[in-house]
């Protein structure tokens, strides 16, 4: 869930919009400080991973009353992080203002794709290769890795006990 507003829905519109590997990133529009909606409410529920942008100070916009919000709602998630300014900034054209206080396209991206990541690198491929005994050309199902996985398992605990 990425929650912006202002300009930089703009800029996220066009991150997620130029890579198809951003294509289940949900984008709500906050549009109050004050009031958020369900829809805001049930992506955050779903993803469990959010993350605020704003051309504003992050302590006392979205980014603030989000994570209270949250935790009021108690709304648990896997990943939180913001992108705003962290110093004021000089005068300028807004999308180079952006990319100076690391605001930009660029960094919007390297933020996503962390966040839609986090969470996913529990076993490593070498280690599902060594425990799993399996070829990487197969085609994999839900119920196929998981017992690559119990299977993974008992031989941890057979060299462990």
């Amino acid at each position: 869930t990425v929650i912006a507003g202002g300009p930089m829905v703009n800029e996220v519109w066009e991150v997620v919009k130029s890579d198809d590997k951003f294509a289940e990133v949900e984008i709500i529009i906050a549009s109050s400080l004050k009031k958020f909606d369900d829809n805001l409410k049930k992506s955050c529920q779903k993803t469990r991973k959010i993350l605020v942008i704003e051309d504003h100070n992050a302590l006392s916009g979205y980014a603030g009353q989000v994570s209270l919000w949250l935790a009021q709602e108690n709304i648990s998630q896997e990943n939180f992080a913001t992108i705003s300014p962290e110093a004021y900034q000089l005068s300028g054209k807004p999308l180079e203002l952006y990319e100076m206080a690391g605001m930009g396209k660029k960094a919007i991206a390297e933020k996503i794709e962390k966040i839609i990541v986090s969470g996913n690198e529990r076993i490593s491929t070498e280690t599902i290769i060594i425990f799993g005994e399996i070829n990487l050309e197969d085609d994999f199902n839900e119920n196929k890795l998981n017992l690559i996985l119990k299977k993974g398992m008992k031989l941890v605990k057979q060299d462990l006990f």
